[in-house]
């Protein structure tokens, strides 16, 4: 257990710049080397027992750093070429330009440049291309020291300055100290005194920041360590002190019986109150609840009859509901009946006009008794919850248009004039469908109950309320002969029959 919990606080710890804050080598100086290779290697063999391949990778990653800290490059090389291999077939492109970083180091330690060169031009093309900017930032500082090493000063400037600037833009303090000393190297190998002065300058500005913020760091440890042993002396010296309490206390009870008698005395008597109470509150609260469950019943009751009322009012509408549509379906399919008799059983005799007007009617009652129909389901559909409801932002005036076009013919047939006046562009917030059924009836009704000849204006207007909100106002008006008084109270109850 100690091992995976180590293996994952050291999961591929191999480059620095994965700390954007400080210059650090590696985490290992924390650790006994010896102590850290023991549990990385028993890391290792529990990632191998449970197949996790991304974990045996930075176990070959992690063993290798502990061999390239110990300077034993030959080790570090074989390691590290392990993980890679392992990170190449899993395609784990930000372990690969880790792992390309840590070879070409070992290579340069070797003496092996070009290999080293290959490394890093590839580690940096994996990291640039994943916009690992902290790696890339590091690869870049690590090429720009091995330009250096070989004398290819204006190679190595560029290298500094292109990790330079990744660094600052990232707040890379760390970095940008690297960058800062492989300049300064730079310049003073070149001959350049002053400028190497000026970045070390540098380097050794953001160096005095890195140890204020390290100094600032420990003090506040200090303080955190100083606040917790006094928190722990405070309470050592307060059981001490409830402990010498407690002796007291006991001493005391020992030296008079009296005292242990009238103490037992007192108990006792405490807690046969204390019985009395709990038995008194026991009652006192079962009455409490006995009431409340009474007053829950009579709630209960009232709301059952409530609801039974409620049913039986929308049974009873129900049944007068399809009573009136049962009325208004015989009248139109015994016409429609009729014709159909007619024209069965008189058709040779018939002339083609006569035909065509029969069959006209017939189509008429026909559209009748179907919108008869679809508003029974409209409204069972209503009743049983099925229909839901989406409000929409819709264009009243386009839809309009289009109810009106649907029934042109009747209009055309009765010579019917339909004006509309759209008085506000605004748009109705409502459901598509529902609104639609709404408007096909309030016009279908007008084109029914209006004589031929009449006229029908449909308008639309705004009107605005007291907070601001407005609504729209849809008024469908004809010349028909309308309802009488003493029905438009009831125009909405379906106890009541109507009839225009």
């Amino acid at each position: 257990m100690e091992c995976r919990r180590f293996a994952t606080k050291m999961h591929d710890h191999a480059d620095p710049a994965k700390d954007p804050g400080r210059p650090q080598g590696p985490r290992l100086r924390k650790v006994k080397r010896d102590t850290v290779h023991k549990f990385l290697n028993q890391a290792l063999d529990y990632y191998r027992a449970m197949d996790n391949f991304p974990g045996i990778a930075a176990a070959y990653n992690n063993i290798g750093q502990v061999f390239e800290a110990r300077k034993i490059s030959d080790s570090a090389l074989i390691y590290y070429q392990k993980s890679l291999e392992i990170k190449r077939q899993i395609d784990d492109q930000r372990g690969i330009g880790n792992t390309l970083n840590n070879l070409a180091k070992i290579y340069h330690s070797k003496g092996e440049d070009e290999k080293a060169l290959a490394h890093f031009i590839e580690a940096i093309q994996v990291r640039d291309s994943i916009g690992d900017l902290h790696g890339l930032a590091s690869t870049l500082n690590n090429m720009g020291n091995l330009y250096v090493d070989e004398k290819k000063y204006s190679e190595a400037e560029v290298n500094f300055n292109r990790s330079n600037a990744i660094a600052e833009k990232e707040n890379l303090i760390g970095i940008q100290q690297r960058n800062y000393a492989g300049l300064a190297r730079l310049y003073e190998l070149a001959g350049d005194n002053v400028r190497a002065l000026a970045f070390y300058k540098q380097y050794s500005t953001l160096r005095d920041t890195v140890f204020n913020q390290d100094l600032k760091q420990q003090i506040a440890d200090v303080k955190v360590q100083y606040e917790t042993e006094k928190s722990r002396r405070e309470n050592q010296l307060l059981r001490q002190q409830l402990q010498q309490q407690k002796e007291i206390q006991q001493l005391r009870s020992s030296n008079s019986k009296k005292e242990r008698i009238q103490l037992t005395i007192i108990i006792i008597a405490l807690f046969f109150a204390g019985i009395i109470i709990v038995l008194y509150l026991q009652y006192h609260n079962s009455r409490k609840l006995k009431n409340q469950l009474k007053l829950h019943n009579t709630q209960l009751e009232s709301r059952v009859k409530e609801r039974t009322l409620d049913l039986e009012e929308a049974n009873a509408a129900k049944d007068r509901f399809f009573s009136i549509i049962a009325h208004d379906l015989k009248s139109p399919f015994s016409g429609l009946l009729g014709f159909t008799e007619i024209l069965f059983s008189d058709f040779d005799e018939l002339s083609d006009s006569n035909k065509k007007e029969f069959a006209g009617i017939i189509k008429t009652v026909a559209s009748d008794i179907y919108n008869l129909l679809e508003n029974l389901l409209e409204w069972a559909s209503l009743q049983t919850g099925r229909i839901n409801l989406t409000p929409e932002k819709l264009d009243l005036g386009n839809m309009i248009s289009k109810t009106v076009s649907v029934h042109q013919l009747m209009l055309s047939e009765k010579k019917i004039e339909l004006n509309r006046h759209i008085n506000t562009l605004d748009y109705a917030y409502a459901d598509k469908d529902t609104l639609n059924v709404v408007l096909r009836n309030l016009i279908s009704n007008a084109i029914k109950f209006t004589p031929k000849g009449g006229r029908i204006d449909v308008s639309v207007d705004r009107q605005s309320g007291d907070s601001g909100q407005g609504k729209l106002i849809v008024k469908v008006k004809d010349t028909g002969i309308g309802i009488a008084g003493s029905d438009l109270e009831n125009i909405f109850n379906l106890n009541k029959k109507k009839r225009t």
